[in-house]
């Protein structure tokens, strides 16, 4: 390990109790945050816990082994030793403790975050990550492009209406916004003498559903500004549904009215001798009975 021989000039590695002694020419810190006294420290550690089908016998006695290396007592003892860095921070602040350890003051003091699991536990993210910092060391990359593709393989991209990020979400939202006034502004046309005979087709009260949904489906894609949120899928999901049903409810209603109409096509009265008549749907122009 270059931790041991002396040839890195940095080294960021999970910290273990005593490997760095008197004679390392390394000494320990917090890692370096974005600002000034912010830091990151990955915490992680071991689990202890008394399995399902354990013996009745021993689960009093198991209970106790834990109680035992959970004590405040015991966690000192290895603390002192620096076999362990002690769960319990306030040891850290005992001064017959703080004075005999190594590094009290980082141990002291740790901001700690959990590790991520969706990164950490992807096998290839150290390969990959380690391989954009080597391109950058030996194969001329450039820093912003290497930093570029670290960032790449744990951010989410969204679309934002932050300017210093891109142009396309406010450009998506003031065309969406556009779209929405002009579809809604249509409505007064079926007032206008000019285009009055144009919306003969549907009764007024049906247009202003059908333009509702058309400015439904508009309204969608605000859901895609931003974070996506589990409130923003299924209030898509909804919009959708609505707004299709709100377009089709009134296209539906003229079929309905207007069908069945008798043509060349197909017959729809058939009346039965002494019986009661009634209507069906004949393509062939053949009476079904």
């Amino acid at each position: 390990m270059r931790v041991l021989n002396g040839d890195a000039l940095f080294v960021k590695l999970y910290y273990i109790p005593g490997l760095l002694n008197d004679e390392s020419p390394y000494r320990l810190s917090p890692m370096p945050g974005i600002k000034k006294g912010i830091s990151g420290t990955i915490l992680v550690g071991y689990n202890i816990g008394i399995i399902n089908n354990i013996n009745e016998r021993k689960i009093e006695p198991a209970i106790e082994v834990i109680k035992y290396i959970t004590s405040r007592k015991i966690q000192k003892e290895l603390a002192l030793k620096e076999i362990i860095i002690s769960g319990i921070t306030s040891l850290y602040e005992e001064d017959d403790v703080c004075s005999k350890i190594k590094y009290c003051e980082l141990y002291k003091y740790p901001q700690t975050i959990i590790r991520p699991p969706n990164v950490f536990d992807s096998d290839n993210y150290y390969e990959k990550y380690t391989n954009y910092f080597f391109e950058f060391l030996y194969k001329n990359e450039t820093a912003q492009n290497a930093l570029k593709k670290m960032e790449d393989l744990t951010k989410f991209y969204n679309i934002s209406l932050d300017s210093n990020e891109t142009y396309l979400g406010i450009i998506m939202n003031i065309s969406s916004t556009c779209f929405f006034i002009l579809i809604l502004s249509s409505i007064s046309l079926m007032y206008m003498k000019k285009f009055k005979n144009d919306f003969y087709f549907l009764p007024n009260s049906f247009w202003y559903i059908l333009i509702f949904g058309i400015e439904m489906i508009l309204t969608t894609s605000f859901t895609k500004v931003g974070p996506i949120t589990v409130v923003k899928c299924h209030l898509n999901c909804l919009l959708l549904t609505l707004s299709y049903s709100f377009i089709y409810v009134p296209l539906l209603y003229k079929l309905i009215i207007t069908f069945p109409d008798n043509n060349k096509y197909s017959i729809w009265d058939i009346f039965v001798y002494e019986g009661e008549n009634f209507k069906v749907c004949n393509n062939e122009n053949n009476y079904q009975v």
